[in-house]
C-alpha cells in the first residue's frame, strides 16, 4: 500500500514538474513592431521627404532635404529584443511613381536617397499598388526579425522615391502615438525592461531535482517507522 502511494505521489509530482518546465523550455522570445496610431497630423513620404526614427543618442543625417525625426529610447538598448519591422496608418495618392520602403540601421545614416551610407540590417518594401487611398494601418515586415543588442544604437527610416505632387505622395499619421508592440494589430504587449525574468531552464531542473528527493526522503522514512 505505502508503494502505491509513493508511486501515485512520484507520478503527480512529475506532472507537476514537467507543467513548470516544459514551457520555459518551449518560450520563445516575442518579436515586437514600431506602430503609429491615428492622430490628426499627417507626415509626407516622397523624394523630398523621409521620416526615421533614432536612438537619442545618436543625430543621424538625412538622405533628403526634408526628414521628420523622431526618437525611440529602446533604440538605445539596456537589454535585447527582437524587432520585426512596424505598422503604420498610411495611404497613398492617386498615382505614387515608387514603392515605399522601411529599412533597419545600425549607427549613423548619410549620403542620399538613391546612394545611402550606413551599415543596413534588414528592409521591408511595400509596392505602391498595395497602399490604400485612404488611411489603413499598412505592415512594414522584414524577412527576418533582428536582434537589438544592448549597447548598440539604431535607426529606421521610412523612405519612398515617388514625386512630390500632392497625387504621388504618400503621408503617414499617428506619429504622436508610438508604441513598440508584440502585434501588428495594435493591440499588443508593450515593450518593456525585463525587471524580473523568469528562472533559466536550469534552475527549475534543479528545484525539481530538489523536490524529488525530498519526497523520496520522506517515503522511505515513513516505511520505517510504518
Amino acid at each position: 500500500m505505502l508503494f502505491l502511494t509513493y508511486m501515485k505521489l512520484t507520478t503527480r509530482l512529475i506532472f507537476a514538474i514537467s507543467a513548470l518546465i516544459l514551457p520555459n523550455l518551449c518560450h520563445a522570445d516575442p518579436i515586437y513592431y514600431l506602430i503609429t496610431g491615428q492622430a490628426n497630423a499627417n507626415t509626407t513620404i516622397d523624394a523630398g521627404h523621409e521620416m526615421q526614427w533614432s536612438a537619442p543618442s545618436l543625430t543621424p543625417g538625412c538622405f533628403v532635404a526634408n526628414c521628420s525625426t523622431y526618437p525611440i529610447t529602446q533604440f538605445d538598448s539596456t537589454f535585447d529584443w527582437l524587432l520585426g519591422g512596424g505598422s503604420f496608418m498610411l495611404k497613398a495618392g492617386n498615382s505614387p511613381t515608387d514603392d515605399i520602403m522601411l529599412r533597419l540601421w545600425e549607427g549613423n545614416v548619410g549620403g542620399t536617397l538613391a546612394s545611402p551610407t550606413g551599415t543596413l540590417l534588414r528592409s521591408a518594401v511595400v509596392l505602391s499598388s498595395s497602399v490604400s487611398g485612404s488611411y489603413t494601418a499598412t505592415d512594414f515586415v522584414f524577412p527576418t526579425a533582428v536582434t537589438i543588442q544592448t549597447g548598440h544604437h539604431y535607426i529606421l527610416t521610412l523612405t519612398s522615391g515617388t514625386g512630390e505632387p500632392g497625387n504621388e505622395q504618400y503621408f503617414v499619421k499617428g506619429i504622436d502615438v508610438l508604441a513598440m508592440q508584440d502585434s501588428l494589430s495594435g493591440t499588443g504587449q508593450v515593450l518593456t525592461d525585463p525587471t524580473a525574468p523568469a528562472p533559466e531552464p536550469a534552475t527549475w531542473t534543479m528545484m525539481a531535482a530538489g523536490g524529488v528527493l525530498v519526497l523520496v526522503s520522506r517515503l522511505k522514512r515513513s516505511r520505517r517507522e510504518a
